[in-house]
């Protein structure tokens, strides 16, 4: 979709590095680029989804096989027993994903 000094002129002017258009707040790129993006990027998931299950699968037997939660991947401490933190099942880092704040 062009070349990167383009790419780099809008992304410092304020505008979308595909149309021109004004970027939306905190992106690179105006809505209408970031929604498609989204269809794409679920496209791909649905056309890839033996792989990515099995690298999600992949992921989750090593952060058991070295102590990790298999939700947050955080350390588990002595006490939690099984494959999820206490953060997890008391579904802390749920409510902190859907309210987009940070994981503490």
């Amino acid at each position: 979709m062009g070349n990167q000094a383009y790419k780099q002129l809008h992304r410092e002017t304020g505008l979308c590095i595909y149309c021109s258009e004004p970027v939306y707040k905190g992106y690179s790129r105006c809505l209408k680029h970031i929604r498609s993006h989204a269809v794409g990027g679920a496209k791909a998931y649905l056309n890839n989804k033996d792989r990515w299950d099995a690298r999600s699968r992949a992921n989750k037997e090593r952060y058991v096989a070295t102590g990790r939660c298999v939700e947050c991947s955080a350390p588990l401490n002595e006490s939690e027993k099984g494959r999820s933190c206490s953060n997890c099942n008391a579904g802390i880092v749920r409510e902190r994903l859907i309210h987009g704040n940070p994981i503490v």
